[in-house]
């Protein structure tokens, strides 16, 4: 095989997201995919504090990874220390990344398919591509799932997590 050929395969391989690893709790699925700064983030506020040790939220989470956060925080033009003191504007970030009863999965998920997040106003319209790759799209950012985690099996009924990445405002 040609160099060309195998770059090719190799960069296609890199693009398709990986779907549906199970993980046993949010904990696992947020340190195993590189976004802990978002699950320090459910740790300030009243509402998700309790998420990572009991587990209880149904739906998924568009967990962004800790390079997507940075960007992000980057964009506020504060440091991530002031963000970690805004526990009012945490909620309202992370109310964008939480959609309630509703179990996203990148194997089938449609194309075009629109979601209402946690805070009732933001809307995410989804994007698939044939190679494979969803995206998510909403008024102010756009973020490319990398894959999903399925917290107490894929049938539970309990949270999906998709990490993403690619923040932009």
């Amino acid at each position: 095989m040609d160099h060309r050929k195998l770059l090719c395969l190799l960069l296609g391989l890199i693009t398709l997201p990986a779907i549906a690893s199970a993980a046993n709790t949010l904990v696992d699925a947020l340190g195993d995919a590189n976004s802990t700064v978002f699950g320090a983030a459910l740790n300030l506020t009243s509402t998700y504090a309790g998420l990572l040790v009991n587990g209880k939220f149904k739906g998924t989470i568009l967990a962004p990874t800790d390079d997507a956060f940075a960007v992000y925080i980057t964009s506020l033009g504060i440091s991530p220390t002031s963000l970690m003191a805004q526990t009012v504007l945490i909620q309202q970030v992370l109310d964008l990344h939480f959609i309630p009863d509703v179990n996203v999965s990148l194997a089938t998920v449609q194309d075009g398919a629109k979601f209402t997040t946690k805070n009732g106003e933001n809307t995410i319209k989804v994007q698939k591509f044939s190679n494979g790759t969803v995206t998510f799209v909403s008024a102010n950012s756009t973020a490319t799932a990398l894959y999903e985690y399925n917290i107490g099996g894929v049938d539970s009924g309990r949270a999906c997590i998709l990490h993403t990445k690619d923040f932009s405002s």
